[in-house]
C-alpha cells in the first residue's frame, strides 16, 4: 500500500485568521485570569474584613466590659487599680504554676472583670462604713452571679464567665453565689479569690485601713483550706517572699502591667486554656529554691 502527502502551503489570509483567533483566545484567558485574580483578591480581603470586624467587636465589648469594671470600682477602691493589680497577682500565680502563656493572659482579663457586677450594687452598701446588714450582704453578693452573666451575654467573653461567677466562692463552701467547694470551685476563680483578698487587705478603704505585707500573708495562711485553696496560697506567699531577682516572672509582669486592649486575647483561646480556667484539678506548686 502506497500514498503520497501533499502539502499544501496556507494562505497568507488564513494564517492571519488563525493569528488573530490565537490573540483573540489570549485576551479572554487573560481576561478570565485577572477575573479570578480579582475574585480571589475579593474573596481574601472579605475574609480580612470579617476577622478584622470580629477582633474590633471583641476588642469593644472587652474594653466596655472593662470600663464598667472600672467604673465600679472607682466607687469601692480609691486607686481605681484594683482589679489591675488583682490581674498582675494573678498571672503571677498562672506563670509560677506552669499553667501556659494563653492561660496566663486568660486569667488576667478575667481578673479585671471579676468585680464587673458591682457596677448595680448602691454607694450606700459599697461605700458604708459601718458592718453591712444582712439585707445589704443579700445585695452585695448578688454582684458576683451579675457580674458573671453580665460578661456571659458577650459570647467572645463567654469563656471567662464562670470563673468570673465563682470568684467570691470559699475552699470550705461558705461562699456565694452557688455554694462551691474545694475542686468544684473553677481554677481561675481560686486564682482570683486568693489575689483578689490579698490586694483588698493591703489597701485602704473607706471601710478599713490597709494591712502591711507580712499581716497580709499571715491571715491568707490562717484560712488556707477553708476560705482558700491551700495551694493557691503556697503559690502566692512564695511569690511575695521570694527575691524580685530570683522570682523573675515577677518582674516582667510588673513591668509590662499597661497593655493596650489590641494586645490581649481578643480570639477565642484554645479548648486547653479555656478548660484549664475552668478546670477540678489541683495545679502543682513549684517552689523556688
Amino acid at each position: 500500500m502506497s500514498g503520497r502527502l501533499v502539502v499544501c502551503p496556507t494562505p497568507i489570509g488564513n494564517l492571519e485568521d488563525v493569528t488573530l483567533r490565537v490573540l483573540a483566545a489570549l485576551r479572554e484567558a487573560d481576561i478570565v485570569a485577572c477575573e479570578d485574580t480579582r475574585r480571589t483578591r475579593n474573596l481574601l480581603e472579605a475574609r480580612w474584613l470579617q476577622r478584622h470586624l470580629r477582633y474590633e467587636l471583641e476588642r469593644s465589648g472587652f474594653e466596655n466590659l472593662e470600663r464598667l469594671a472600672r467604673v465600679a470600682e472607682s466607687r469601692d477602691s480609691p486607686d481605681f487599680e484594683h482589679s489591675t493589680r488583682v490581674g498582675r497577682l494573678a498571672r503571677r500565680i498562672a506563670q509560677m504554676l506552669d499553667l501556659g502563656s494563653e492561660f496566663a493572659a486568660l486569667i488576667r482579663e478575667t481578673a479585671a472583670l471579676h468585680d464587673v457586677g458591682k457596677i448595680v450594687i448602691p454607694d450606700s452598701i459599697l461605700r458604708k462604713p459601718g458592718p453591712l446588714t444582712d439585707e445589704e450582704w443579700v445585695t452585695m453578693r448578688s454582684h458576683a452571679a451579675i457580674g458573671g452573666e453580665l460578661v456571659g451575654r458577650i459570647d467572645a467573653f463567654a469563656h471567662l464567665a464562670p470563673a468570673v461567677r465563682a470568684s467570691h466562692e470559699r475552699w470550705d463552701g461558705a461562699g456565694y453565689p452557688d455554694g462551691l467547694a474545694g475542686s468544684a470551685i473553677p481554677l481561675g476563680a481560686r486564682i482570683i479569690a486568693v489575689c483578689d483578698a490579698y490586694h483588698a487587705m493591703t489597701s485602704e478603704r473607706c471601710y478599713q485601713t490597709a494591712r502591711g505585707e507580712p499581716d497580709a500573708i499571715a491571715e491568707l495562711q490562717r484560712n488556707a483550706g477553708s476560705q482558700f485553696d491551700p495551694t493557691i496560697v503556697t503559690a502566692l506567699c512564695d511569690q511575695l517572699t521570694t527575691p524580685p531577682s530570683i522570682t523573675q516572672p515577677r518582674e516582667r509582669a510588673e513591668s509590662d502591667t499597661t497593655v493596650h486592649a489590641a494586645g490581649r486575647l481578643h480570639h477565642l483561646p484554645s479548648h486547653k486554656a479555656t478548660e484549664l480556667l475552668r478546670t477540678c484539678e489541683e495545679p502543682t506548686v513549684r517552689l523556688h529554691e
